[in-house]
């Protein structure tokens, strides 16, 4: 395991092993990631993540097949990083391990007071997908 692992959603998305960020070979695939620590640890089939990443696209077969290069690079660039198990992928659907990592939005919604204020009113600001928990969480905050 690659040490003490944190993701970081407000403000920008970011892995971090002992405060070093983890490098990503394709937006995609840290988007792909992001989007499931949002889901918090709950199933999310492939077709369920193309339409979170992909809003305007269809799910046709060579779709499918671009998807799988997102998702395999996904795994690659956290096998690198030695916390490939923080992904876990049944039978066409994924998810993070939300025990095997620290996580601000997780801590926020456990109620931890210095998470809660050190939130700023900005959830992983890169990503449209993301809008929908970050109303919720400034509705929670406030």
């Amino acid at each position: 395991m690659g040490g003490n692992i944190f993701i970081q959603t407000f403000g920008n998305f970011d892995v971090l092993i002992d405060g070093n960020p983890v490098h990503f070979s394709s937006a995609k695939s840290k988007e792909l990631l992001a989007y499931l620590v949002d889901r918090q640890g709950s199933l999310v089939t492939r077709a369920e993540a193309f339409a979170a990443l992909y809003e305007d696209e269809d799910y046709t077969r060579s779709r499918q097949k671009m998807f799988d290069v997102v998702v395999r690079r996904l795994k690659a660039n956290l096998k690198e990083a030695g916390i490939e198990d923080i992904f876990d992928m049944q039978r066409g659907s994924m998810s993070v391990v939300k025990d095997k990592f620290g996580c601000d939005l997780y801590r926020f919604l456990e109620g931890d007071i210095r998470t809660v204020n050190s939130y700023r009113g900005e959830y992983m600001s890169s990503y449209e997908w993301a809008m929908f928990t970050e109303g919720l969480l400034s509705q929670e905050k406030y």
